[in-house]
């Protein structure tokens, strides 16, 4: 191989001449030597850059082409022209990027500027109304102020006349201020019933509603006892009146008649109404033989009375005390029981009963046989 430049041969693979010393110019592709300044490699049609042939001599000193390797003409294919016009690209697409960003950078200081405008009008406006409301309420208080020197005048011209009839009408409204704070504050006591038999003990719900702010005071002590939840107890025989108090002295009281368990016949209250009537009907009944307990609605049954009957019989005698007054049951077993008894006539639906109708010895001795049914593990079905 001869150097392009000083013509000397030198070796194949050599990167500079051995002679002269200068880079000996090959295609970046190919590695093909370049003679002359040419634009394109003659082996491969590779670009071959300007200032790699600069110091060369001219194409017309070279040997020329063939003319049937059209990829060896000077005017390259459009393959290779295509890097050029990609190279082109980034600078258009910088400049573009360029105006974008001066077209936001004016967008933002215009919108700064109309908001910066905005605020200062908002400011002069909120001035203009501030002394607006200043003037304003310096025009109402001197208005207050004559209005009130009028007042001062009218009330010295009327005297000492005017001055006792306001008084007086200021007094008959702190009286009728005080009696509706009376009214408003009167505790309601309302007790279950205002006379009671048990025997020692029972209990009963004596009052429901406002139960732990009222004060239970007793004409005998430690025969019955009241807790804070409106339950009577019975402690011991005897007769006693509980009287609840609130707290504006408002009262409501109770008749107690305690019986002893032990005691088959207890002496009656003293205060009862006549039962010559009802002592006529027990013996009818008695003699009849319809009843479980023919009596329970005249006399206080004991213990004893209960001794013997089964769970069967409890749940009927318990039932004769509100068959008596015409219950109407709706059990199928007791309704059929009842209805086959000839002194039974049910008039008053069970929803609609009340145990007002009962007297103090049926009250009694409701209370004993649920008592003595809970003794024995009955069931207690009505």
């Amino acid at each position: 191989m001869n150097c392009p430049y000083c013509h000397q041969e030198t070796e194949d693979t050599a990167a500079f001449c051995t002679k002269c010393g200068r880079r000996i110019p090959r295609c970046p592709a190919c590695g093909e030597v370049i003679t002359a300044r040419i634009r394109f490699c003659t082996r491969d049609g590779t670009p071959i850059p300007e200032e790699m042939t600069r110091d060369l001599p001219g194409l017309e000193d070279t040997v020329a082409e063939p003319a049937d390797e059209p990829w060896r003409a000077q005017t390259p294919p459009e393959q290779y022209q295509q890097p050029q016009e990609q190279e082109s690209e980034p600078k258009k697409s910088g400049g573009t990027v360029g105006v974008l960003i001066a077209a936001i950078i004016v967008v933002v200081v215009i919108v700064l500027a109309a908001v910066l405008w905005t605020n200062g009008m908002l400011g002069q406006s909120d001035d203009e109304n501030g002394e607006e409301n200043q003037t304003s309420i310096v025009e109402e208080e001197a208005q207050d102020d004559e209005e009130q020197s009028e007042d001062g005048t009218e009330e010295t011209e009327d005297g000492p006349e005017a001055e006792t009839e306001d008084e007086t009408d200021a007094g008959e409204t702190a009286d009728e201020s005080d009696d509706e704070t009376e009214q408003t504050e009167q505790l309601d006591i309302s007790l279950t019933t205002n006379s009671l038999a048990l025997y020692v003990g029972m209990t009963h719900q004596i009052i429901g509603a406002n139960a732990d702010q009222v004060n239970w005071t007793y004409s005998e002590p430690d025969i019955v006892e009241v807790d804070g939840n409106g339950q009577l107890t019975a402690l011991a025989a005897g007769t006693v009146v509980a009287t609840a108090t609130g707290p504006n002295g408002e009262t409501a009281s109770v008749e107690v008649t305690v019986l002893a368990l032990e005691t088959e016949e207890t002496e009656e209250p003293e205060e009862q109404e006549s039962t010559e009537n009802t002592e006529d009907e027990t013996a009818e009944e008695e003699t009849s033989g319809d009843y479980i307990l023919p009596d329970s609605s005249s006399r206080y049954l004991t213990r004893s009375d209960l001794t013997g009957l089964t769970a069967w019989q409890c749940r009927l005698a318990r039932n004769e005390i509100y068959a008596r007054h015409g219950m109407i049951f709706e059990d199928a077993e007791v309704k059929a029981y009842f209805e086959s008894k000839s002194w039974y006539h049910g008039t008053i639906a069970k929803a609609d009963f009340s145990t007002d109708l009962f007297n103090e010895y049926e009250y009694a001795n409701i209370e004993l046989i649920v008592a003595y049914e809970k003794e024995m593990n009955y069931n207690q079905a009505n």
